[in-house]
């Protein structure tokens, strides 16, 4: 589920909160694409800086290699 927050938006997942605060319903959507080390650790990244994950930081978590496979940071 997408919950609405002052700042942005978080997830939650059969009832436990997943890591991150989305700028968008769109971020927050695609975020539970992702494990919850990755979304924790990009959170970690983010307090440094904005504190909220946007769209492009999801997209950025994984790179596809030149044969479509993806690589995980």
């Amino acid at each position: 589920m997408i919950h609405k927050l002052n700042d942005g938006f978080v997830i939650s997942s059969h009832g436990v909160w997943l890591p991150g605060v989305y700028e968008s319903k769109r971020a927050a959507r695609y975020a539970f694409r992702f494990m919850g080390k990755e979304l924790e650790g990009l959170q970690s990244e983010k307090n440094k800086t904005t504190s909220i994950i946007t769209f492009e930081d999801l997209k950025n978590i994984r790179k596809p290699t030149k044969d479509g496979n993806n690589n995980f940071r």
